[in-house]
């Protein structure tokens, strides 16, 4: 029986240092031995809780095992998760054609989720990132239908949830996207809705939630700002500002590659 404590008690005191030390500010994918650690004994107590670690750890198609075998998939928590860690895993895939069947399949289970709870702001969240996802491989005036989900569920995520920046970043870039064509064009496939000051707004909306620690945001405001000499320095500014954070989305090394690419031409 003691000899059974010590090793529960060694395996939780491993797992808390893999909380407090591995995942908070992922610089790289969680080692596997960490994300057995989590899976086999986090998983079983606290399923929600590993697959969030799992999820800042890089272990998107872990943290679907765990929540899919420890918790009731129909339940809104859950299910919400598993369509983050989806979204994640395909945005990742090499082959952008075999990722659409993921990001369609998390679009249905965050509209499960809505069609009980219809003000969850992380449901609404989801089906705007892989709505828009699917909607750049489709591309924006070839799936207009997908643009608005984009934009409605995006605004509808803002607004119900004051802590999630994604929903403003995708905001910003749909308004970006969008002003890239004619005012004529937009009209015609019923965009109107698209505006160059929105594009500043919703930047600096979803770098204000984040209190500034959104890499791909700087990035991507200051390629919008550096077109306008008048903004040249604020746009250099946010490229400073993303090359001194560390990383946390898997994407945020590309963002800071196109950073020193957009710096190197100012």
């Amino acid at each position: 029986m003691r000899s059974m404590m010590r090793m529960n008690l060694v395996t939780l005191l491993a797992i808390v240092l893999i909380l407090l030390t591995g995942t908070v500010e992922a610089k790289t994918r969680m080692s596997d031995e960490d994300a057995s650690q989590i899976m086999d004994n986090l998983g079983p107590v606290d399923p929600l809780a590993a697959a969030d670690e799992l999820s800042v750890g890089w272990r998107h198609l872990d943290a679907i095992q765990v929540l899919e075998t420890y918790t009731d998939t129909s339940d809104s928590e859950s299910l919400w998760r598993i369509a983050r860690s989806r979204i994640d895993f395909a945005e990742l895939m090499s082959d952008q054609e075999a990722a659409e069947p993921h990001f369609l399949l998390a679009i249905d289970e965050a509209e499960r989720i809505l069609a009980n709870e219809p003000d969850n702001p992380e449901a609404h969240l989801r089906i705007a990132t892989a709505s828009g996802r699917v909607a750049l491989l489709r591309g924006p005036f070839s799936a207009i239908g997908l643009v608005k989900d984009t934009y409605r569920h995006a605004l509808q995520a803002a607004a119900l949830g004051d802590s999630l920046p994604a929903a403003s970043y995708i905001l910003g870039r749909t308004h970006r996207t969008l002003m890239e064509k004619s005012g004529i064009i937009r009209r015609l496939a019923g965009l109107s809705f698209a505006a160059e000051d929105s594009i500043a707004y919703y930047f600096t909306q979803a770098l204000t939630v984040a209190k500034g620690n959104m890499i791909q945001a700087h990035v991507e405001f200051a390629d919008h700002l550096i077109n306008d000499k008048d903004e040249i320095d604020e746009g250099r500014a946010h490229i400073e500002a993303a090359l001194e954070l560390p990383l946390k989305d898997e994407h945020d090394a590309e963002a800071q590659q196109k950073a020193r690419d957009l710096l190197s031409g100012l």
